[in-house]
């Protein structure tokens, strides 16, 4: 005669344990991957150029300007005063050539676009320039000195708070 086994487990399946583990690795990856889009959708990459060819014509133009900043015997050197948030520009010339009466000057963030700055700074007495900047952000900075016409310019990096004062030469 053969034995009977009686089946003593009588809960449904969703009180047990191992169905929500095998279940959960995979929700895991489906929460993982819509979350991966929406930030890939929210925070686009502002650094792609969609038109490869025409930045890299502009990038000769750019090293033109470079070039007749340094044919110009330009530099600068730039003071940041955080505390008083005020930046002060010494424009030195070699040709003694007239100065602008006012002076762009940019910051760029190396990967975050919305934290760029753009100054207007005036022409004071001399050689010095200088603008209000406002609050700083810390980190490191990609910037860029030109005329209002846009004629010459010079670049350079600076990382705040460490340095509060750079040297902009031509390259």
């Amino acid at each position: 005669m053969p034995i009977k086994i009686k089946n003593t487990d009588t809960k449904p399946w969703y009180k047990h344990f191992w169905p929500w583990f095998i279940i959960f690795f995979p929700f895991v990856a489906v929460v993982a991957g819509l979350t991966t889009v929406v930030i890939a959708v929210k925070y686009e990459d502002s650094m792609v150029a969609d038109d490869y060819y025409k930045e890299g014509l502009a990038i000769n133009q750019v090293l033109d300007r470079e070039r007749k900043a340094g044919e110009l015997g330009l530099s600068a050197n730039i003071m940041l005063n955080r505390s008083t948030q005020q930046l002060r520009l010494i424009l030195k010339n070699s040709k003694n050539i007239s100065l602008p009466d006012k002076l762009q000057l940019s910051m760029f963030h190396p990967t975050q676009a919305e934290r760029d700055k753009v100054w207007l700074l005036h022409h004071e007495q001399g050689d010095v320039y200088s603008t209000d900047t406002g609050s700083l952000v810390v980190g490191s900075w990609h910037i860029v000195l030109e005329p209002v016409d846009k004629e010459w310019r010079l670049v350079g990096r600076i990382a705040i708070p460490r340095e509060t004062s750079i040297l902009l030469t031509p390259p």
